[in-house]
């Protein structure tokens, strides 16, 4: 069933304070956060694991007997807390994903070799749980994991990539049942991206396999797939390493990105809407050199068109620049971004809340955290939580229009050979500063709406229930209260803000409830108290919200304007 809704939403400016007017650039801040992961990287995957509103850290290497190692983010640096967490030593990717529901993101993982996989539940406080026995998890020797609902009941399912898939139903009691023999998935590969290619609102499967052709696998909605891969036009036979999905033209439908290794070239295909795909790689311009690893699409430079990170095994990386024509441009080298290669997991996430996004790269030459800064356009950021759907969010689809364009993205639950991005989908509104109209697209089929949003915001929607608390994932938070008066008011409100911290610019903003921004100030502070005006004499009377960041805080009320 569809419904159709729009709600007011909550937004929360982040201050752009200090930000360097320079061209985007890459910097290597590793040892600067403390980060330190010795040996051959193999997978990692970024998600709020102890619920404090910042993004933390997995990543896994091949290198004995460190195998794993879990950042907890503390804001200016990075806590490795592996050794009290109880998560084992044995990994070579994860997926992360909240499938009991409590609203906190569990972990499953796969080792090297024959160990059997893992599921973690998350306790609270940075401590796991194996549950893998009692939830019913089995098999060993897999190359990716992914959550994924499948049969969309609003559970998270798992799905173990192998030469054999293993992929386990949620019962919704704590325990899985494999069903990749009665679901006719049992085929699998080196690494998989799901998506809902031909829109029908259920999740199919893209798997890369080595030495033999690619796998599509079309959800049928019953419980079962069907394998077009060749009908569909994407079985392409490069020895593929690295598979990802995103809609790198604009149109709605979700295009896959092949990364082959000891092939003449990687493969672009793009979807037609008719169920096939077409081969563009010549045209586009993303061959490379056959020598790929795994990659990913994002729009890395916030300017509205989805671009692709490719890696490759002793080749530079790329960034290939989406030119808005069908056509893209090579532009790692000057984002400081061509090594380390021979990434096997890539993670993109702004770490540090300031609206960019931010790499991890694990990798065999070296395992490195890099910061993305001097980035000029505006952008948009979104965290959903599922309700009807799974609380991930993951399969969610966003349509975010600006200015004219339109991009599509949605909510992954694990890509490539060892990829995991934050789950906050980012989008790049670009340099006009323009707001933007977004439509959310729920994996239960609820529709909701919001028009005049940002640019430069972080919302948080909780799906049929419009609440956009919007927060930052700041390094740091000081304490923060506001008092408004008068309200009600005609011409003039004075918010008065009690502060901590060392001063920085506290930001106050009024939206409509249609969550249309209307009203912006700012004002730097040194601590203690600042009061910020706001004419309002201009407004129509009605109720607004009010949002004031500072100090990495924000604090929310509401005004009434009344004449």
């Amino acid at each position: 069933m569809r419904f159709e809704a729009a709600f007011a939403v909550f937004a929360v400016l982040l201050a752009q304070a200090g930000r360097a007017p320079a061209e985007q650039v890459y910097t290597d801040v590793t040892a600067e956060m403390g980060i330190s992961v010795p040996g051959l990287g193999s997978g990692t995957a970024w998600s709020d694991l102890d619920g404090d509103g910042d993004l933390d850290l997995l990543v896994s290497t091949s290198t004995y007997p460190d195998h794993i190692h879990l950042y907890r983010n503390d804001g200016s640096v990075f806590t490795d807390v592996h050794a009290s967490s109880g998560l084992t030593n044995e990994a070579r990717n994860f997926a992360v994903g909240d499938y009991d529901g409590d609203g906190l993101d569990d972990i499953a993982l796969i080792s090297f070799g024959y160990v059997p996989h893992k599921l973690y539940r998350n306790l609270g406080g940075m401590q796991f749980e194996d549950r893998s026995d009692t939830a019913g998890i089995f098999g060993d020797y897999a190359w990716r994991c992914a959550f994924v609902d499948y049969d969309d009941d609003g559970l998270l399912d798992l799905h173990f990539c192998g030469s054999d898939n293993g992929l386990f139903r949620n019962l919704g009691d704590g325990t899985f049942e494999e069903v990749s023999a009665s679901s006719g998935f049992e085929t699998g590969g080196r690494s998989c991206a799901w998506l809902d290619y031909d829109n029908d609102g259920l999740e199919d499967c893209y798997v890369g396999r080595s030495g033999s052709g690619n796998l599509l696998y079309r959800n049928l909605g019953d419980g079962t797939f069907e394998e077009v891969g060749a009908a569909a036009g994407v079985a392409d036979d490069g020895g593929t390493s690295g598979v990802c999905a995103g809609d790198y033209d604009g149109d709605g439908f979700f295009d896959l990105y092949s990364v082959n290794i000891n092939s003449p070239s990687n493969r672009l295909f793009r979807n037609q809407g008719d169920g096939t795909f077409e081969d563009v790689t010549v045209t586009a311009g993303v061959g490379d050199v056959g020598d790929g690893r795994t990659a990913t699409f994002l729009d890395i430079d916030q300017d509205g068109l989805v671009d692709i990170f490719s890696v490759n095994h002793v080749y530079p990386n790329r960034v290939y620049r989406n030119n808005g024509d069908g056509t893209f441009t090579d532009i790692a080298p000057a984002l400081n971004i061509t090594d380390p290669e021979d990434a096997f997991g890539t993670g993109f996430a702004d770490y540090d809340g300031d609206g960019d996004i931010d790499a991890f790269l694990a990798t065999h030459f070296g395992n490195r955290l890099l910061r993305c800064d001097g980035m000029e356009n505006h952008w948009l950021v979104l965290q959903l939580t599922g309700t009807v759907s799974n609380r991930s969010a993951i399969g969610t689809s966003v349509r975010c229009s600006c200015a004219g364009d339109t991009v599509y993205a949605r909510v992954d639950g694990g890509h490539g050979m060892g990829d995991y991005d934050s789950r906050a989908l980012e989008f790049g509104l670009g340099s006009s500063g323009a707001p933007a109209d977004i439509e959310i697209r729920w994996p239960s089929g609820i529709v909701e709406s919001y028009s005049g949003v940002g640019p430069d915001v972080y919302l948080d929607i909780i799906e049929d229930q419009g609440l956009g608390t919007g927060h930052g994932q700041g390094p740091v938070r000081v304490p923060l209260s506001l008092r408004t008066f008068p309200n009600p008011a005609s011409d003039l409100v004075t918010v008065s803000c009690s502060l901590g911290g060392d001063g920085g610019e506290a930001v106050a903003s009024l939206l409509d409830l249609s969550g249309r921004l209307v009203l912006i100030t700012a004002q730097t502070f040194e601590g203690g108290t600042v009061s910020l005006d706001l004419s309002v004499g201009d407004l129509q009377p009605g109720l607004y919200l009010l949002t004031v960041r500072a100090g990495g805080s924000a604090e929310t009320g509401m005004v009434v304007i009344a004449r």
